[in-house]
């Protein structure tokens, strides 16, 4: 708002908009989600080589990192990492990185249940001096017949707690049936890393 003798000649209330305020958005660690095919790991035995999706810095992913070296857990493409050290924004915050996927049709009302099964490779112990790199499962649903509503809805899981374990491809499986809407016309997953904020290491 600015005066101009007394009157204002200008105001803006963002009710159509922000006016003649600029949007800025704060510098992030980054978008890291990638579909990767021939990943090691730990197990030569176990080796899974199709594609999946990972979340590793090899600063080509996201450009300006530099890429995040192993310093324990070498079996990443090139040595390199799930950055443990805030990606593009820096030391002081931690990854958070998500794939969503498609907004999914329901086949009908004579479906009512569903069981969410994937396969996620942790090696995650939960020591000080550990990664601290946490997965995570969500779903939402609605019951609208459009299936943009589905923005609206809240995502849902069992709040079972930081998941540990491995180093090993572990099969996960989830009843979310209770977790829908009743009539429910579309449905979304969400799978995720982040880092545990008392975790620094790599």
């Amino acid at each position: 708002m600015s005066l101009d003798n007394g009157s204002v000649s200008t105001f803006d209330d963002f009710q159509a908009g922000l006016g003649n305020w600029e949007t800025v958005l704060p510098i992030g660690v980054g978008d890291f989600a990638k579909i990767w095919t021939g990943l090691d790991d730990l197990d030569p035995c176990a080796t899974n080589y199709s594609p999946q999706v990972a979340f590793i810095d090899d600063g080509v992913v996201v450009p300006g990192t530099g890429g995040s070296t192993c310093i324990d857990w070498c079996y990443g493409p090139g040595g390199y990492i799930v950055t443990t050290t805030g990606g593009l924004a820096g030391p002081d915050l931690h990854i958070n990185n998500a794939v969503l996927s498609p907004v999914i049709s329901w086949p009908g009302s004579a479906h009512r249940g569903c069981v969410l099964e994937w396969d996620v490779y942790r090696d995650e112990q939960l020591r000080l001096d550990s990664p601290g790199i946490a997965d995570l499962w969500l779903v939402r649903s609605t019951s609208s017949i459009d299936p943009a509503d589905i923005e609206a809805a809240g995502w849902m899981d069992r709040d079972s707690g930081v998941r540990s374990g491995g180093p090993s491809y572990l099969h996960q499986s989830q009843d979310v049936s209770d977790l829908l809407e009743d009539d429910l016309k579309f449905i979304q997953l969400h799978l995720a890393q982040f880092q545990l904020l008392h975790h620094v290491g790599g």
